[in-house]
């Protein structure tokens, strides 16, 4: 069966402005420009967040410097692929058994737990290194 047309319209809205913001962090380098937004938690305490760094990373992405978006944030940079698999598994109609039992190992519970583990061990690390 087909998508409503009010939900096709939102796909459409929320892919455009998807590719929008692709567009303004190619052309406009966030590490520069102070029209960006800056991290609350950066601007309060001084540390940096799971998110920190993620602006210019994909500034630098856009731009194929892998290493220096890797050195802004390493987190987001490695779960980039995380994220696409996700939007993969969402977006199949009809899930064989193994695509399910693929995507409740790498997003099901424990997988979230073992991600939130992560966040915090690389929050950590990053203000104490």
């Amino acid at each position: 069966m087909d998508r409503p047309a009010g939900k096709k319209i939102l796909l459409f809205l929320g892919i455009a402005a998807f590719a929008g913001l692709l567009i303004l962090y190619g052309w406009v380098d966030p590490a520069i420009n102070a029209y960006f937004p800056k991290c609350p938690l950066k601007l309060a305490t001084g540390l940096d967040c799971p998110g920190c760094g993620s602006q210019r990373a994909v500034h630098n992405l856009l731009h194929l410097r892998v290493g220096k978006a890797f050195i802004e944030n390493p987190l987001f940079v490695v779960a980039i692929p995380y994220i696409y698999g996700a939007v993969y598994f969402e977006s199949r109609k009809a899930p064989t058994p193994r695509l399910l039992r693929w995507r409740q190992r790498l997003y099901g519970l424990n997988a979230i737990y073992f991600i939130l583990i992560v966040i915090v061990l690389f929050t950590t690390l990053r203000n104490i290194i």
